[in-house]
């Protein structure tokens, strides 16, 4: 056989359709979508033209001054300068804020150190937020903000319950306990299950307790427990947006492969996320929530389904959330999650993002993708996988047009014997919604699980979509259309 000439590939590049009907606001967010189709089989790549970096509000952060953070457990303060850098995010913020102009935020790599709770970008603070236009900048690799307990430094057997290890310090609360020695098949960190008294957890391996102000960890492999392959996430905040005053926001990496890795993040009482973003007021000029190459993932608290936590969680501002390349997984929900209460006009735009094995951990009703009343949605080339409750899903009155998303093997909510939960569905649309879907590809868990579900009133429009081993469903007025593609 001979070999591919991958300089004689022939290449169709195709324009897409964004429907009227989805009334993107292109006067603000112009964007085109294009098919790259080849000759050998591929995937087709769908890209869309939407340029960040031209925007008035990146430039203007681009040229403002530059504040310097950068891990390092040992050091002092710092200052804010390239030679002295903090030694938190949130302190570069606050220094930020106190400037009061558009700037930049660079976050250095330091080895193996990340920036734990008392370090990350709220400080553990929920209020603790930006109030100028800032564009952060991971450099030198994968920078974590965690929710990971400071001051949790060393780890000892306990004197009783000789298979279980205590921390060096006391602690008030746990969400969660991650063993990131171990992957799953998804990619993820596995979870250790929490179990009630010191007594279980030296018989359960890959168990944890909180007794007290008192935390017992037994792994899975037995071995002793280091901060090098176990993570105590606590219930607190990670990134948050809030307040009457919305600004533009830009995580982004220095070079190919440098980016923010967002962990933990679990507040009490309402939709909260790894990512909380929730204004008290509209703004005139349309704002934008950017972030590149990031992860957002292992938000909530373990088990039950009060206190729900997604990666990204959004609600209530004026403008357009864009991920590109961003992964929001193994969270407690919803991996993204877009609402808009207050009807301040939200649009949300997801670039070969990826959601897997959200909602496993005791959430009900989780998806990968998700929008709420009246939030309008493009996503180009996603892939979501492996999440309780379903993949992609629409409620309300929102609308959403998809470009070569997957949607795989959904596990719905029975698996958690909950009460009015959903059987695994790859695509969903209740109420009012509409989706067009262009391209995409449903791949159910087996031939008796649902494709795509439509209820009330709800269309779906589907065009050249991947034919599909599994069912639809339509209930009431609810339409699934067959459209040229």
């Amino acid at each position: 056989m001979q070999p591919v000439n991958l300089t004689r590939i022939a290449k169709r590049r195709l324009r897409q359709v964004i429907p009227a009907g989805l009334g993107w606001d292109q006067s603000n967010w112009p964007l085109t979508i294009d098919l790259i189709e080849n000759n050998i089989g591929r995937r087709p790549i769908f890209a869309p033209s939407l340029d960040v970096t031209s925007l008035a509000s990146y430039l203007a952060c681009l040229t403002g001054p530059t504040i310097y953070a950068k891990a390092n457990s040992a050091a002092p303060a710092g200052s804010g300068t390239s030679g002295d850098p903090y030694r938190s995010i949130w302190s570069a913020i606050a220094a930020a804020n106190s400037g009061g102009v558009p700037c930049n935020i660079v976050c250095e790599k330091n080895g193996s150190e990340i920036f734990t709770k008392d370090r990350n970008f709220t400080q553990g603070v929920v209020t603790n937020v930006p109030t100028v236009d800032i564009r952060f900048v991971a450099k030198g690799g994968r920078i974590v903000s965690s929710t990971q307990d400071t001051n949790i430094t060393s780890w000892s057997v306990d004197g009783t319950f000789g298979y279980t290890y205590k921390p060096n310090t006391t602690i008030g609360d746990v969400a969660r306990v991650l063993d990131i020695g171990q992957r799953d098949h998804l990619g993820l960190h596995p979870d250790l299950v929490q179990v009630s008294t010191a007594q279980q957890c030296q018989d359960t391996p890959g168990s944890w307790a909180l007794v007290s102000t008192t935390l017992y960890v037994h792994r899975a492999d037995c071995q002793p427990v280091t901060n090098q392959n176990t993570r105590v996430l606590r219930r607190t905040a990670n990134f948050a947006v809030s307040g009457a005053t919305q600004r533009n926001l830009f995580l982004t990496g220095e070079f190919a492969g440098d980016g923010f890795d967002l962990e933990g993040g679990a507040l009490t009482g309402g939709a909260r996320g790894v990512v909380n973003i929730g204004y008290s007021a509209s703004s005139v000029t349309k704002k934008i929530f950017y972030a590149k190459g990031c992860s957002f993932r292992y938000g909530g608290i373990w088990g039950g389904n009060s206190d729900s936590s997604n990666g990204i969680s959004g609600n209530n501002m004026s403008g357009l959330i864009y991920l590109d390349l961003c992964d929001a997984s193994g969270n407690k929900n919803d991996g993204i999650n877009i609402h808009d209460t207050n009807a301040y006009g939200l649009d949300v735009l997801t670039v070969h993002c990826t959601g897997f094995g959200n909602g496993i951990i005791g959430g009900t009703s989780c998806n990968g993708w998700t929008l709420h009343e009246a939030v309008r949605g493009i996503d180009v080339g996603g892939w979501y996988e492996g999440n309780g409750g379903g993949n992609v899903h629409l409620i309300d009155d929102s609308m959403a047009a998809l470009y070569g998303t997957v949607c795989r093997r959904s596990r719905g909510d029975r698996i958690l014997f909950a009460t009015n939960s959903y059987e695994p569905f790859e695509v969903r649309a209740d109420d009012n919604a509409e989706m067009w879907l262009y391209g995409t590809r449903p791949e159910p868990l087996h031939s008796a699980a649902w494709a795509h579900v439509a209820t009330g009133a709800a269309i779906i429009r589907k065009n050249g979509v991947w034919r599909s081993h599994g069912h639809d469903l339509k209930t009431g007025t609810a339409q699934i259309l067959e459209e040229a593609a």
